[in-house]
C-alpha cells in the first residue's frame, strides 16, 4: 500500500511539474486570486484507537490558482491555498490546512456569464495542535460549481465541498507519539479576481 501512495504521490508531482511549464508558456492563463468562507462543521480525530468529532466554527480560506484554457469548454490549472482553523466548540484544538492540488473546470453552456463545475484534486498538509503539535498529511478533494463574468480582470463566485484528510504521528515533549488521524469537510464560499 504504501509503494502505491508513493507511486501515486510521484506521477502527481510529474502532473504537477508539467502544468506549471505548460501554464507557463501558454497565452490564455489566468491567474486567481480567491477568498473563501468556510462554514461550520464538524471535524473528525482519531488518536489512539478513539475517535472524537468535535464541531469548529466558521474560518475563512485564502487561495491563488493558475488556469489555461483548454477550449472553450474547459479550464486546466494548479493551485494552493491556506485554510484557516475556526474555534472547536468545546477546546483550543486548530486545524490549519495546506491544500496543493490540480483544477478542472467544465464550462457546459456557452453564454456570457459563464456558469461551470470546478474539481480539485491534490495533497494536503494539515497542522493539528492540541497543545502537542502534529503535522499530518494526506488527500485532498474538492466539488463545486460557480459562476465566471468575463471581463478584465474576471469575476469568479463558487460553492465547494472541500474535504481534507491527514494523517501522521503525534510529535510531544516525551518523544514520538501515537498516530493521529484527521479528517475535515467543509462547505466554502469563494469569491476571486483572475488576471
Amino acid at each position: 500500500m504504501k509503494k502505491l501512495i508513493e507511486r501515486f504521490l510521484t506521477i502527481m508531482v510529474i502532473c504537477l511539474i508539467m502544468m506549471l511549464v505548460v501554464s507557463s508558456i501558454a497565452l490564455a492563463e489566468d491567474n486567481i486570486y480567491k477568498i473563501g468562507y468556510l462554514l461550520a462543521s464538524d471535524a473528525s480525530v482519531t488518536k489512539s484507537g478513539s475517535e472524537s468529532k468535535p464541531r469548529m466554527g466558521p474560518s475563512f480560506a485564502f487561495s491563488i490558482e493558475r488556469a489555461l484554457e483548454i477550449n472553450e469548454d474547459f479550464e486546466m490549472g494548479f493551485g494552493t491555498g491556506l485554510l484557516l482553523s475556526g474555534e472547536f466548540e468545546d477546546s483550543d484544538d486548530k486545524i490549519m490546512c495546506v491544500p496543493i492540488y490540480l483544477l478542472l473546470n467544465y464550462y457546459p453552456l456557452s453564454i456570457e456569464g459563464l456558469p461551470y463545475l470546478t474539481g480539485h484534486f491534490g495533497y494536503n498538509f494539515l497542522s493539528y495542535d492540541d497543545g502537542n503539535s502534529t503535522n499530518l498529511h494526506g488527500l485532498y478533494y474538492a466539488i463545486g460549481a460557480g459562476i465566471r463574468i468575463v471581463k478584465y480582470p474576471s469575476i469568479r463566485a463558487e460553492v465547494l465541498y472541500r474535504a481534507n484528510n491527514g494523517s501522521g504521528t503525534e510529535d510531544s515533549y516525551w518523544g514520538s507519539g501515537q498516530e493521529v488521524k484527521a479528517s475535515l469537510s467543509r462547505i466554502s464560499l469563494n469569491l476571486g479576481l483572475g488576471f
